[in-house]
């Protein structure tokens, strides 16, 4: 087999290398100065904080009492979140097209999906 003499000399390279430092390593948040991971930062991260954008909108939308799976749906589509075709493609992913479901007739984007949509 072909890969067998590139394993060896990988395994003699990775034989020479040590770490720099003896510390253990560790788990770090990186979306925070004190690198550790908090409910409050996260909140604030939801709420558009760490956007430093909506964040009145962000505080107002999340105290509405609504059906969680409602709110988060309603928070995946302000964010453009949704697994649409055209989504699905800008991730590339392989969708057979990226026409809306529903009509087909324009491109299933969110917008198109829950606003603009005949069928929907």
């Amino acid at each position: 087999m072909w890969e067998v003499p590139l394993v060896r000399q990988l395994n003699e390279v990775l034989l020479g290398v040590s770490s720099a430092s003896e510390s253990v390593d560790r788990w770090v948040w990186k979306d925070n100065n004190s690198e550790e991971f908090s409910i409050q930062f996260a909140y604030g991260f939801l709420i558009g904080e760490a956007k430093g954008g909506n964040q009145q909108m962000y505080e107002s939308f999340w105290k509405i009492k609504v059906l969680p799976s409602a709110q988060i749906t309603t928070w995946r589509v302000i964010e453009n979140k949704i697994a649409t075709r055209v989504n699905l493609e800008r991730h590339c992913v392989a969708v057979k097209s990226n026409l809306c479901c529903l009509c087909e007739v324009l491109e299933e984007s969110t917008s198109h999906l829950f606003f603009g949509c005949r069928v929907s």
